[in-house]
């Protein structure tokens, strides 16, 4: 069995704002790995749909609000299999 490497590059998202920004830093506190300052998670898009939804269920949202999560979600540069790996620095 063969083994493929690739090297990873960034593209900067833009900052988010807002509720945005309190989501995306839930999202830091569940993420796959960090330390000082940084942090990377690997997503599926079925997976930051609900934790938006279990965001929102513990952090009273308005509708505006959620739609703003529901857009950034879907802004985000997912691969054709629907995964998105996202680094967080602060």
């Amino acid at each position: 069995m063969g083994l493929e490497v690739a090297e990873i590059t960034m593209n900067w998202l833009e900052a988010p704002t807002g509720t945005v920004h309190s989501f995306a830093n839930s999202l830091v506190e569940g993420s796959d790995a960090w330390g000082p300052g940084i942090a990377f998670g690997f997503y599926s898009r079925d997976d930051l749909v609900s934790e938006a939804r279990r965001y929102c269920e513990s952090n009273p949202a308005s509708p505006e609000e959620r739609d703003q999560i529901r857009r950034w979600i879907e802004g985000l540069p997912f691969d054709p299999s629907d995964f998105v790996a996202l680094y967080f620095s602060w």
